[in-house]
């Protein structure tokens, strides 16, 4: 975003011009508070949005951003992983993005090269990831993709965001963090507890498992992964702040 015009002050002075900084858009609510700093003076520091799940929620999300100024756009979450060498609490940059129509979006090669530098404490990896219409928890399927695309992981949000960015002329990049595994089959008890919204909806997930008891073991498994994730896109976030690697 175009950084905030310096206000004048009862004394007459002026205060200093916020930096640019990249928009940021996280599908989840709890990929959003990884960027959080608790207790930080400034919570306008970091520009995020939450978009909710899916192609057409992060359409809406980014083209918003970019009518209101954004001049770079940052998508920032979890995904699941396509290719048997990505574990949980890796964390991905992308370098660029597919969806499954065939159309590929190339992440900025700036921004992808200093945030592989600012993030070189969590060893993270510059991979092509992969964005799909709908969720993939099938072994088969996400084998099937990996072969067919090469792809390490997907998610729902991050092409819609590439394909914004690029419409719009803008730099775009990607950051995920790997929470299932290949192998790993995720209970239905899981997926009823997320909203299309981006929140969670832990009656749903309870009333699933009441009738699927024998998923409760998947489903602490996941549970574990999941934090491991959001600790992982917390520690990259104090990495990457205040500007996430940007240069305009």
């Amino acid at each position: 975003m175009t950084p905030a015009a310096a206000r004048s002050t009862p004394t007459g002075s002026a205060t200093p011009a916020i930096p640019p900084r990249p928009a940021i858009v996280a599908a989840l609510h709890d990929e959003a508070r990884t960027l959080v700093v608790r207790g930080a003076p400034r919570p306008d520091a970091v520009r995020a949005e939450i978009s909710g799940v899916g192609f057409e929620r992060a359409t809406r999300t980014g083209r918003a951003l970019v009518a209101r100024g954004a001049t770079a756009l940052m998508s920032w979450g979890t995904a699941g992983a396509l290719d048997v060498a990505a574990r949980p609490g890796e964390v991905l940059i992308y370098r660029a993005v597919r969806w499954r129509d065939g159309a590929e979006y190339a992440c900025d090669p700036a921004w992808v090269a200093a945030l592989a530098v600012r993030l070189a404490p969590l060893a993270p990896r510059v991979v092509l990831g992969l964005s799909s219409p709908h969720a993939v928890f099938d072994e088969a399927e996400r084998r099937a993709l990996h072969a067919a695309t090469g792809a390490t992981a997907v998610d729902m949000e991050t092409a819609a965001l590439a394909a914004v960015a690029a419409d719009a002329g803008i730099p775009f990049v990607a950051l995920r963090c790997v929470v299932d595994p290949v192998g790993f089959a995720v209970p239905r008890s899981a997926i009823a507890g997320l909203a299309p919204d981006g929140t969670s909806r832990p009656g749903r997930t309870i009333a699933t498992l009441v009738k699927r008891p024998y998923e409760l073991p998947d489903l602490l498994r996941l549970a574990s992964w999941y934090r491991l994730a959001l600790k992982q896109l917390r520690a990259a976030a104090g990495h990457c702040r205040p500007d996430f690697a940007y240069r305009p």
